[in-house]
């Protein structure tokens, strides 16, 4: 029989859309496996919590996993009545069929306990409140005297000055008791639904739309918009009225659409171009020496160039990661961007941004590294408002785009590696010194090709946007 109890993040589910609630019960295997860089942003989160532990020295861990959770419930008790505990990390408890693992449960005088939530965020955001909403209601119903709730977050302006974290100034906290407590009035409101909702025959009928990705993708995506429309996916997008109908009669007919200002938007970058892309790591708990948690520090690069004739070139880097990799990282860029002046193509502002960053950390070159800044293309906002497929599915990423202009390119081959957040955590890896030598040589070769795809991409594209003029 399925498992019907609700939890913390059955319970977000179920306030952002009750089919996804369902579904994540009865149908699970219709939902897409997070992709690698969400995978790696979740085993970050777990990182920081583990690492708020070091906050409360002497607190005990209920280390009973979910398959056992009547003998962490049993386990969590017996803490609770030993005062010489000061803290419960992963408490337990159930209540009407809602069951919680509490971050860290604080021991305070007077046989009261402070209610504390680790996030690995930098601010407190909307989606934060219903989840220590939900954990205050399950311990006041189970007993628990909770006199404060506090959100515990990570301090973006720390910098670390030692290979030590000083944890007490990494973390910063928020008092939410007020705020929380006024929540609690539609709690049990909100509970009972869920359990209909969870105990339902069928699944409930709901459109999706834009909170379906907020505040991230939902696993069924996929699932819920497979048999949608090509234009639907137009009906989706904030644009004006002009531009959305070129898109919605591209994608009903299955002609693509031209707009007819491209010839002339494209000419500022003829050959001989170059084409640039960066990878940047952004810990949450820093790394080296200087930083601060999530500053983002460019490690890697590929750049392909295309002359005049047509001959192509391709050079790349990829930091060594025993120290800081920003002025390594510019310093052999910029052997290659000083043999000309040429155009460098790119497909976001975030080139531009890494150049900022570069130049602030390598003082002696800033002024060549931001007047590379100038020579910058960046080929997404024209495709936004040039171009229209209905392959494209409202999507103008260079996954998304790269195929659909250009059929040979393609990034199913890459593995685990064949998106930022990915090679972003692959590297950390490698400079935490987590991996061996034979795994780091993998992920080095990984990294590299990956990069390389998507210069590889963006040349191939900017081709075939070149021969949608001459077709015209």
């Amino acid at each position: 029989m399925k498992s019907l109890h609700l939890t913390k993040s059955r319970y977000l589910d179920g306030l952002r859309c009750e089919k996804q609630l369902w579904m994540s019960i009865h149908q699970p295997k219709l939902g897409t496996e997070p992709e690698p860089g969400q995978q790696g942003l979740m085993e970050q989160g777990t990182e920081v919590g583990r690492a708020a532990h070091e906050l409360y020295p002497g607190g005990v861990l209920v280390e009973e996993t979910s398959d056992r959770f009547e003998s962490a419930i049993g386990r969590t008790q017996a803490l609770l009545a030993d005062p010489a505990v000061p803290a419960l990390f992963e408490a337990a408890f159930e209540y009407e069929g809602v069951r919680i693992r509490v971050d860290i449960l604080e021991r305070l005088e007077g046989g009261r306990f402070g209610l504390r939530e680790v996030k690995s965020a930098t601010s407190v955001k909307d989606e934060h409140l219903p989840d220590l909403e939900l954990q205050l209601w399950v311990l006041r119903e189970c007993g628990v005297e909770i006199s404060s709730v506090e959100l515990i977050l990570v301090d973006n302006h720390y910098v670390l000055e030692s290979d030590t974290v000083e944890w007490n100034r990494f973390f910063t906290r928020f008092d939410l008791t007020a705020r929380i407590e006024g929540m609690l009035e539609r709690t049990g409101g909100r509970v009972a639904r869920m359990h209909e909702v969870m105990s339902r025959p069928d699944c409930p009928d709901v459109e999706p739309g834009s909170r379906c990705k907020k505040p991230h993708l939902c696993e069924f995506w996929q699932h819920c918009t497979e048999e949608k429309a090509p234009e639907w996916f137009v009906t989706q997008q904030r644009v004006n009225a002009d531009l959305q109908a070129h898109r919605f009669e591209a994608a009903r007919t299955g002609k693509p659409w031209v707009a007819g200002s491209l010839a002339g938007n494209l000419t500022p970058a003829e050959p001989p171009v170059w084409y640039l892309d960066f990878e940047a790591l952004g810990p949450a708990i820093p790394i080296y020496r200087g930083t601060r948690p999530y500053e983002t520090l460019p490690f890697q690069w590929s750049l392909h160039r295309l002359d005049e004739r047509g001959g192509v070139e391709h050079r790349e880097f990829l930091a060594r990661g025993d120290e800081e990799p920003s002025v390594e990282t510019s310093e052999a860029l910029l052997a290659e961007l000083t043999r000309d002046d040429a155009p460098i193509v790119v497909y976001s502002s975030f080139e531009k941004r890494m150049l900022s960053v570069m130049a602030r950390k390598n003082p002696a070159r800033a002024e060549e590294l931001l007047r590379i800044q100038g020579r910058l293309f960046d080929l997404f906002p024209l495709i936004k408002r040039s171009i229209y497929f209905a392959e494209l599915r409202g999507s103008f990423s260079i996954k998304r785009v790269g195929p659909v202009l250009a059929p040979d390119i393609r990034y199913d081959d890459l593995g685990d590696l064949a998106e930022g957040n990915a090679a972003a955590a692959a590297f950390a890896r490698i400079a935490t010194g987590a991996v061996s030598n034979e795994e780091e040589a993998r992920i080095r070769k990984a990294l590299l090709a990956y990069c390389e795809r998507d210069t590889l991409a963006m040349m191939e594209v900017h081709r075939a946007l070149g021969e949608l003029v001459v077709d015209r």
